[in-house]
């Protein structure tokens, strides 16, 4: 079942184009079936580089600052 006119928050390091919001967009659209996706773009420097996709109760994290968490958690689930 497709979903219509869904908004999704884009947070990203830096301003990202319009073109690069456009291939987000129709990615996530791919991803999710959905016809109609709006972004909602929120600028958020913590992130580092990269950005972070929501939509609904799910989440896309290809930021720097996201991939760096995943590493410290990985290492803190290490015995040494």
């Amino acid at each position: 079942m497709a979903c219509y006119g869904q908004v999704a928050t884009l947070k990203s390091a830096v301003k990202l184009e319009q073109e690069q919001q456009f291939l987000i967009a129709k990615k996530l659209q791919e991803l999710t079936g959905s016809k109609n996706i709006k972004l909602k773009p929120v600028f958020d420097e913590s992130l580092i580089a990269g950005f972070v996709v929501e939509y609904g109760s799910s989440q896309i994290d290809l930021s720097v600052k996201g991939s760096i968490e995943r590493v410290k958690a990985q290492l803190d689930t290490v015995e040494v």
